[in-house]
């Protein structure tokens, strides 16, 4: 390729031969292709670009199958436990470091098998567990994947089925599980194992332990379903909640439901744990090193640390304040410049402090390096030579010491530490892969310190592993279970941590140290708030279920409450709400049942929906003394008192209602004056005026000054209706109907059976002919008494 022509290039591979220095053959070069998936076919074609700038016909295909990809991730099992308005998903924990996300996936179903379609993602997330929340409390299945972060992901869990709680029961149901039975609790290893029999909606478990002062408190959640649970509290737990050992406890047990109600306990006792150093003498061997010694031993499977113990004294007893000069793993490095005779003695521990017998003694002098070699005149070395200790200056174990420093070497021939003199600015003068500075060990890619007396943890910093600080790992390296860590990307995590100056700052919110005051513009408190004082005041609280209450109590007594369900007043020694307003806009108040639409109470519904106001028993309206009662029977007589005033100027606000009968179904209908139409809307208006008016339809009857005026405003005349099959027992009724009477306008009457005159009296009308006709007239006949 010619040299103008590599100019003008912007990108050349850097294997590719473009001065020609390997003459011929130099056809080939490599080209890193990034990004493209596993187990995934590629088809290439190559094409030549000349020094001239033409190109080559493109090359024959060749397919590459990248290499698939399978994941070190189990398939999980899930728990699901029910929560308020949604539920807690706990899966199986994941040890490979690829574990990237876990996928909540549900399907809301009332099947009692897994409905297998549906199912629709609500989550992703690296939790464990995990709090997923819905919209509804309908009965749903869930299942779980996970993911890596190469490109692989597990199988679907097996799917569980869950019923969200129910937020409004949840501030009604104040009634706790069962207490728990047969409880038994023994020591597994340095675990503490709990079986018993408890509730069947026993949802979470607290357990308190007790140990003289020290209390600490767990929280489980059923390890399987069924009423016969096993609840394990590991050492782990233990020792981060009291943050030491113990070998024994009292302990109380209680079981809470879905909603935190909570028995009040039942006791048991841990019984003390058995030491199985317990008789046991430990042995070792002790080697004089220069400005010291060592103590090489073997821990029994039951130990996790020895201490030794030296003194100046034979048959010393050994004293942590006085002798203890290590503590921690084989080996023991005591360095010790006294020079002199060293009796020594180790005592092996367990974890929770339980120790076997003493070791026989041994005795050792610390060698002096001084009185190795002693050179009484000045050793020059040329400038280029050094001093060599070891069969060989270029391989074995060996140590060269020259002008540009002192070098080490193993017996493999890898270079272990080195002591550099000629060092440049910025460089490092000290490099070592495999030393002990002050009990911290020094390896290729972690300074840590294994020897924390009392637990097999771990302390130590790493440049290149998942964690880049850690305190308190059960592992080399740095793991979940620290009490404290630090990744590379800066994430913390600080399992028991007081800050006594300044403030912590985490986002808007922050946390003064010397106040404990809070400042935050979202908080989020899953767990009990106590508070001594604040801007909150009087009987307010909230409860384990997140409840926030108004009251002495959440259960008894005057009380508000208030949860995600709604709000809910209750008087004392009331367990029905005197007031509740649920969050789907039903509710109660002052004997009215509220939905989303309507009011309602006994036999009154008024809907804003359809704008009526419906009586299923009769109504009173109390409106300047307008009455009008149906209460299951016929109303003989009802009364109105008309005195609204004139709110438009025009007439006054008009109503209307049927007339009496039997229970059935009454109404009555406002009409605005504003909205009134005399051609096509009813009214009664009864004024204080002077004159009253019943209108429908434009004709009305009115009463005033000038009497009673019936006008139909239309051409026809006046109907009555329904008298059929009315008959009088004068007249034989298969010949007779009831008669229909019309009066016109012209002054026309059809269709009527008799005119009658009565005498004198009123009375008089149905003797006429007493005898023969003791009745007169069919119902519906118009009879006109003389009678005043």
């Amino acid at each position: 390729m010619a040299a103008a022509y590599e100019e003008r290039l912007s990108y050349f591979p850097k294997d590719l031969d473009t001065n020609q220095s390997k003459g011929t053959g130099q056809d080939y070069f490599t080209i890193p292709i990034l990004d493209l998936k596993t187990g995934t076919p590629y088809a290439f074609n190559f094409q030549w670009v000349f020094p001239d700038g033409t190109k080559s016909k493109w090359s024959d295909g060749y397919t590459v199958t990248t290499a698939s990809y399978a994941t070190k991730l189990t398939k999980p099992t899930i728990t699901v436990t029910a929560a308020s308005l949604g539920y807690i998903v706990s899966y199986t924990k994941q040890t490979d470091k690829n574990f990237d996300n876990a996928i909540i996936e549900e399907s809301v179903s009332n099947s009692n098998t897994d409905p297998g379609t549906g199912y629709q993602e609500v989550g992703v997330t690296s939790s464990n567990p995990i709090t997923i929340t819905v919209g509804s409390v309908s009965k749903r299945w869930v299942r779980l994947k996970l993911t890596d972060k190469i490109a692989g992901n597990t199988a679907y869990s097996d799917a569980v089925s869950v019923t969200p709680v129910d937020p409004v029961a949840a501030a009604l149901d104040i009634t706790p599980p069962s207490a728990a039975s047969g409880i038994s609790a023994v020591w597994s290893s340095d675990n503490i194992l709990i079986t018993a029999t408890v509730s069947a909606d026993a949802k979470k478990f607290i357990v308190r332990l007790t140990n003289g002062s020290s209390v600490g408190f767990f929280t489980k959640f059923p390890s399987a379903a069924g009423t016969s649970q096993t609840i394990l509290i590991t050492s782990q737990e233990l020792y981060n909640t009291f943050g030491q050992y113990f070998t024994s406890f009292s302990g109380l047990l209680t079981s809470a439901d879905s909603l935190d109600n909570r028995d009040s306990g039942v006791a048991f006792s841990v019984a003390e744990k058995t030491n199985e150093l317990n008789g046991v003498t430990p042995t070792f061997t002790v080697t004089s090193i220069s400005n010291g010694y060592t103590v090489v031993y073997t821990l029994p499977a039951a130990a996790s640390y020895a201490k030794v113990y030296a003194s100046g004294t034979s048959g010393f007893t050994p004293n942590d304040s006085t002798n203890l000069v290590y503590s921690g793993s084989s080996p023991g490095v005591v360095i010790d410049t006294s020079y002199s005779i060293k009796y020594v003695k180790i005592k092996y521990f367990k974890i929770d402090g339980s120790t076997s017998s003493i070791s026989a003694q041994q005795s050792v002098t610390p060698s002096d390096p001084g009185m190795l070699s002693l050179i009484d005149n000045e050793v020059k070395i040329s400038t280029s030579g050094s001093i060599l200790a070891g069969d060989s200056a270029v391989s074995g174990g060996r140590g060269i010491f020259n002008k540009t420093g002192i070098y080490f070497y193993d017996t493999a021939g890898n270079a272990t530490s080195q002591l550099i003199t000629t060092a440049s600015g910025g460089s490092p003068t000290l490099i070592t892969t495999s030393a002990k500075i002050a009990d911290w060990i020094i390896s290729s890619n972690k300074i840590e310190n294994t020897l924390y007396a009392g637990a097999t943890q771990y302390s130590g910093l790493s440049p290149s592993g998942t964690y880049a600080f850690w305190a308190g790992s059960t592992v080399s390296g740095g793991n979940s279970a620290a009490n404290f860590s630090v990744t590379p990307a800066g994430a913390v995590i600080a399992k028991n941590i007081t800050i006594t100056g300044g403030s912590l700052t985490v986002g808007a919110s922050s946390i003064a140290a010397s106040t404990g005051k809070l400042i935050s513009t979202d908080a989020e408190i899953t767990g009990a708030i106590t508070a001594n004082s604040g801007s909150i005041t009087g009987n307010f609280g909230i409860g384990a279920s997140g409840t926030f209450f108004i009251g002495s109590s959440a259960s008894s007594g005057d009380r508000i409450l208030i949860n995600s369900g709604g709000i809910a007043a209750y008087a004392s020694g009331v367990n029905d709400p005197r007031f509740e307003l649920a969050k789907d806009g039903t509710g109660k108040i002052g004997g009215w049942t509220i939905n989303a639409t309507s009011l309602s109470a006994s036999g009154m519904v008024l809907s804003s929906g359809s704008q009526t106001i419906s009586f299923t028993s009769g109504f009173i309206i109390d409106n300047d003394n307008f009455t009008y009662n149906v209460a299951g029977s016929t109303q003989a007589s009802s009364t109105y008192y008309g005195s609204d005033t004139n709110t438009d100027g025009v007439v006054q606000d008009s109503f209307v209602s049927s007339a009496p009968g039997t229970a059935v179904a009454s109404s009555i209908r406002i009409k605005p004056s504003s909205s009134y139409n005399a051609a096509t809307s009813p009214a009664l208006v009864m004024s204080t005026t002077g004159y009253s008016t019943l209108q429908a339809g434009g004709s009305y009857i009115s009463l005033g000054t000038t009497g009673v005026v019936i006008n139909t405003n239309t051409t026809g005349g006046i109907v009555l209706k329904g008298f059929a099959s009315a008959y009088h027992p004068m007249y034989n009724s298969a010949k007779e109907a009831g008669a229909v009477l019309q009066i016109f306008s012209d002054g026309r009457v059809t269709a009527g059976r008799a005119f009658y005159k009565s005498g004198a009296a009123e009375s008089s009308i149905t003797n006429i002919n007493h005898s023969t006709w003791p009745y007169v007239g069919l119902i519906g006949d118009v009879i006109f008494s003389t009678a005043d």
